[in-house]
């Protein structure tokens, strides 16, 4: 009977072992897997352009990829299905970012990695721009760490439909010191910003010295006042073409 259940105690403890195992092989497998992509051009390039990158490559699902520059540079010719595990946005530049085919849907992150795989610095200024249209999407689980600026635009003579939408908690964080910018010309003049997905809770979150500057599209909320998917902390800042309202 005692050899039994040592048996079993030991059998219980070898498949306790074997499962560390799989999670620490599998945590190992996704950590080797992962590429950091830094861009090297010295201004305006294709995404799809080898060279513009470091290590050269074109980077795609097993991609993070880090913009840091202190000049304003046009990245063109995004991929319509592009999925990357991970978007920084670092230095004091501004990145204008296009897709190169309509209706493109672009995935930043692994659906609930744990890490903040979306983030602008303090200086930095991402903006989603172009005629083609586009929906960019932060995964679920993710938090967008926005320090700095983010801002949809329309090209010139030639609008286009944008949005940057949260797929779930902990959704994106605006933080003290950052803007977001509904520019003119983005043409969401039907639609949100943000997109039309919901929780229970806000998606996005405009804490206390953040700034959203909306020029075009719908109640900055979101679809529904009885479900809103923008939360503006006190201290935060709505303003809506030249008029400005303390919260």
């Amino acid at each position: 009977m005692k050899a039994n259940k040592n048996y079993r105690i030991g059998n219980a403890i070898r498949l306790v072992g074997l499962w560390l195992l799989t999670c620490l092989l599998a945590f190992s497998f996704r950590a080797q897997t992962q590429t950091l992509y830094t861009w090297v051009a010295d201004g305006d390039g294709d995404w799809k352009d080898a060279s513009n990158w470091n290590p050269r490559g074109i980077p795609g699902g097993d991609a993070i990829v880090k913009f840091n520059h202190d000049g304003v540079y046009f990245v063109s010719g995004i991929p319509a299905d592009l999925n990357v595990l991970g978007m920084l946005f670092e230095g004091k530049g501004t990145t204008l970012l296009s897709v190169e085919a309509p209706d493109a849907n672009i995935i930043i992150g692994l659906e609930d990695e744990p890490t903040c795989v979306f983030r602008i610095a303090e200086a930095a200024t991402m903006i989603i721009w172009g005629a083609n249209n586009s929906k960019w999407f932060v995964n679920r689980g993710i938090e967008g760490c926005i320090r700095g600026t983010l801002a949809i635009l329309g090209a010139d003579g030639a609008p286009g439909e944008h949005s940057i939408e949260s797929l779930g908690l902990p959704g994106l964080k605006f933080r003290a010191g950052s803007r977001f910018i509904a520019g003119n010309g983005f043409q969401r003049l039907l639609s949100h910003p943000f997109g039309t997905n919901q929780t229970d809770e806000p998606l996005i979150t405009f804490e206390p010295g953040s700034t959203f500057i909306q020029n075009d599209g719908l109640d900055p909320f979101g679809p529904s006042l009885e479900l809103p998917q923008v939360l503006f902390m006190a201290g935060s800042t709505f303003e809506y073409a030249d008029n400005v309202e303390e919260n």
